[in-house]
């Protein structure tokens, strides 16, 4: 309980830093106009809010060799949501490779209340943030892709990712990621992943590695009544946290 309430607390913190006036953007099902107009919604900061049925299925923007690419690249403090319509379906993004990329050194970001439809390598990808909250978010089927450093490797599908290391595999000494880049508290609650995994496949729910960095640089890690499922390795795979991690309950 005592748990819940911090993040309850930490979320009511976050929104009073937000502007109140939201942007609106209208899903219109044309990715080159979806991808474009949220991007730019993003780009403003503050307070987005997205409805409708958006499609992300085109072309990524290239971001860091170990991924194929990414669409929406989040770098400043935001909180986007979704909503319901009149039949109570949520808003939808329909493909995307890594629909939304989240790089926002020391930014607050909030993502909640949208439906994922078969998103590519990743659902949410995180490597800089000072604060996340992941909510209520659905996704529907992860497209697993391989690294394009080893085409011919195995494919890799994750629902939420978030770390500092290159590769996106958990730290080693050679590669111990920086995790001085996310920091304060991550929230990730209450989401619906089917991950969609094959025997062919590497999929996973969730990862969260090399995060946090004592003293000055912690994270308080919250991650509970998450619903996972069709996952080929571990259904949450945390490793190497600085600061303290609160796991509550999932169910696959």
């Amino acid at each position: 309980m005592n748990s819940l309430i911090a993040v309850i607390g930490a979320i009511a913190a976050l929104g009073g830093t937000i502007a109140a006036q939201p942007v609106m953007v209208v899903g219109t099902g044309d990715p080159n106009v979806d991808v474009p107009a949220v991007q730019a919604a993003v780009d403003q900061g503050g307070r987005v809010v997205l409805t409708g049925h958006f499609s992300f299925d085109r072309p990524p923007t290239t971001w860091f060799e170990h991924v194929n690419g990414r669409t929406v690249l989040v770098s400043k403090q935001v909180a986007i949501s979704g909503t319901l319509d009149g039949k109570g379906e949520m808003t939808i993004i329909q493909g995307g490779d890594i629909p939304f990329a989240v790089d926002a050194f020391g930014a607050h970001v909030t993502i909640q209340r949208l439906r994922f439809v078969r998103p590519k390598e990743y659902g949410i990808l995180v490597r800089a943030v000072s604060g996340l909250v992941v909510a209520n978010c659905q996704i529907d089927g992860v497209e697993p892709l391989p690294d394009p450093t080893t085409p011919t490797g195995t494919r890799i599908g994750n629902g939420i990712y978030v770390g500092t290391t290159p590769t996106l595999f958990p730290p080693t000494a050679a590669e111990p990621g920086q995790p001085e880049n996310v920091s304060e508290t991550l929230s990730i609650f209450n989401n619906n992943i089917d991950a969609g995994g094959t025997a062919a496949d590497n999929t996973l729910g969730m990862s969260v590695f090399a995060v946090g960095k004592s003293p000055d640089q912690e994270v308080d890690l919250y991650i509970f009544g998450n619903n996972i499922r069709n996952i080929t390795e571990r259904v949450i795979n945390v490793y190497q946290i600085g600061g303290r991690v609160h796991h509550g309950l999932w169910r696959e």
